[in-house]
Formats: C-alpha cells, structure tokens, sequence
C-alpha cells in the first residue's frame, strides 16, 4: 500500500484486534519525509498489550523491524485516543504490529493521518 497526503479520511492500519503478532499491511511513504499523526483508539477496556511502530527498507523483509515508537494499550484505554506524531523516511516501509497481545476485554485499532 502506498500513502500520500490525500486530506480525506485517515488509513486503517489495524481495527479492532487483540492476537499478539498481528500486523498491519505496510505502506511505503512517497517522496521526501513526511509527518504523520498514528492514532491508537481501544473499544472497552484495554489493561495490557503493547502496539508497534516499526520501519524498514522493504516490505517483504521477516526479521525485526526497526522501532520508531512503543506504545502500551493500557494508555489508551476505555475509547480514549492516543495520538502519537512521528516522522517517516523518504522511500521507507511503516506498519504497525501488536507486539504483546491485548489484555483487559477490549480491543485495539490504529490509524494514520497526514502520510
């Protein structure tokens, strides 16, 4: 998938999931380093699990993705948003992956806007 600044809706990255492992489809940033806004949004209660940020330079490649950000799902849990600013890298592969499965009975979403 690829992402450019379109203005409209944000991109569903992962929505509603709770596995350990599961990981969104990754998507290339175009052009020169972009700003983007990933957001995490939990539907009930989330009280462990952590979310993922991670890059490479392709979205085919299996072994451990580079971190740009970790974020623990107790942080935004209840259907609070967490919104989380980070920069990509011209050329380079993002996604997000649920690294530690979510705990609590709810589950987990994340979305990214402004790519």
């Amino acid at each position: 998938m690829n992402i450019t600044n379109t203005g409209g809706d944000p991109t569903i990255l992962i929505d509603r999931k709770i596995d350990d492992e599961t990981t969104s489809v990754p998507f290339q940033n175009l052009g020169s380093h972009k700003d983007a806004v990933v957001t995490f949004t939990s539907e009930g209660t989330t009280s462990g699990g952590n979310l993922v940020i991670e890059e490479s330079d392709l979205p085919s490649y299996t072994g451990t993705w580079s971190n740009i950000r970790t974020q623990a799902a107790s942080d935004f849990t209840g259907g609070a948003k967490k919104c989380i600013h980070i920069r990509l890298g011209a050329g380079l592969w993002t996604r997000v992956r649920i690294s530690d499965a979510i705990t609590g009975g709810g589950t987990a979403s994340a979305s990214i806007s402004g790519a």
